[in-house]
């Protein structure tokens, strides 16, 4: 990941992984250290089939905690596709 951040800013563009997520929830700390520390620009969350409350306070989470570790953060879901 290293190679490919450096290439990156080599290019004077940035990287946003696409993640999933369910695999976010339950480590988006952890997570954003380590895309800090690879210099990941931004993230991209994505197989979200559902909008119940639980969700919509997942976004606000991630979007608190992306902004304070200087990532940006995209949101994909459409709860009218089955997983």
């Amino acid at each position: 990941m290293e190679e490919l951040t450096a290439y990156a800013k080599e290019k004077n563009v940035g990287i946003i992984l696409w993640v999933i997520w369910k695999s976010l929830d339950d480590q988006l700390i952890p997570a954003l250290d380590q895309y800090a520390k690879w210099g990941i620009k931004g993230i991209k969350v994505d197989f979200m089939q559902r909008d119940d409350q639980l969700l919509i306070n997942f976004y606000h989470k991630v979007c608190r905690e992306a902004a304070s570790a200087k990532c940006s953060s995209i949101f994909t879901a459409d709860k009218n596709k089955s997983p």
